[in-house]
């Protein structure tokens, strides 16, 4: 494997998690499972600073912080 298959190995995972976070922000009202057999339904009080963490965790995230000659940097 080169060095420009890792990186884009990367970037796959880096998105998949950004898309996975934002959905967290997106469907903060419905329940959430966490794969262990359990949920948990956000009270409405809960849903705004809920949001506001995830966003959080979205900036902290941030962008691919590699790019390759040649690329577009808006991608």
């Amino acid at each position: 494997m080169n060095t420009i298959e890792i990186i884009n190995l990367l970037r796959e995972w880096h998105q998949e998690k950004v898309d996975g976070i934002s959905l967290l922000v997106e469907h903060a009202d419905k329940p959430m499972d966490f794969g262990n057999g359990k949920t948990k339904q956000l009270a409405p009080e809960e849903i705004k600073p809920f949001r506001l963490g995830v966003k959080l965790a979205l900036i902290i995230l941030g962008d691919f912080p590699i790019t390759l000659n040649g690329e577009e940097n808006d991608e």
